[in-house]
């Protein structure tokens, strides 16, 4: 700046005013140096450092050149996870540094049946009755053949209303009776000795059943009116609620 301040005086001011101003620039030039050896660097903007765990999670530390702490969280949650205080580039002090995996997930055990689905294990179907506390309900049917089997399942146990309703209080179990594909013979077997032992003559039918497998009420099987009509009539005679 001095240099092209004495240029510029130099072409337009007299000989004896240029003098002054050569000092003058000389004297601010000098300040000016000295001023910027004097100021203390700028402090550089905290960064960030990441760590991955063996477990997966990814710690993020933020570094700040100003400070003697590095915080450490975590990536995902933004949890604090420790304090670390250093001396230069050593770390002096650890707070807090516990770094454990994260606890697995409090969720509630998957009962079969209850979740809307249905199953086709009579013995799956008690055991969920117990853990539950729900009484059963025991779905014959014929699948590939049964005209009224089929309608009971559009109007009724294929509706949004019905899942609904059963994931909140029943147990599902299908026993099926199909003509036109085979069954393994295991299933094949229980499934007849499941009709025999309710005496199961025709289908669809519906019955409701205790944890032990004792019958609740009487069969219901297809009824006009939809599930709107099919749950309170299977409430009041299968399971006798009024």
């Amino acid at each position: 700046m001095a240099v092209l301040s004495l240029a510029f005086m130099t072409k337009i001011s007299p000989p004896g005013t240029r003098m002054k101003f050569a000092i003058l620039a000389l004297v601010l030039s000098t300040a000016l140096v000295a001023s910027a050896a004097d100021a203390p660097p700028p402090a550089a903007p905290p960064h960030y450092e990441k760590i991955t765990l063996v477990d997966g999670r990814v710690l993020v530390g933020i570094v700040d050149d100003s400070s003697t702490h590095i915080a450490l969280c975590d990536e995902k949650s933004g949890k604090s996870i420790a304090t670390l205080t250093i001396d230069g580039k050593s770390i002096v002090k650890r707070e807090d540094l516990v770094i454990t995996p994260p606890a697995a997930s409090e969720e509630p055990e998957r009962i079969p049946g209850t979740d809307g689905r249905w199953i086709n294990s009579y013995k799956q179907a008690l055991e969920s009755a117990q853990k539950s506390k729900r009484p059963v309900l025991a779905f014959f049917t014929g699948s590939d053949w049964c005209p009224w089997c089929k309608k009971l399942q559009a109007e009724v146990f294929m509706t949004k209303e019905f899942k609904a309703w059963a994931a909140e209080h029943v147990v599902l179990v299908m026993f099926d009776y199909p003509r036109h594909f085979a069954l393994s013979p295991g299933l094949s077997k229980q499934n007849r000795e499941v009709a025999e032992k309710y005496g199961i003559t025709g289908y669809p039918d519906v019955i409701g059943l205790d944890a032990n497998g004792t019958a609740l009420g009487v069969n219901v099987t297809y009824m006009e009116g939809g599930v709107e009509k099919f749950i309170p009539e299977f409430e009041r005679r299968c399971l006798h609620r009024n």
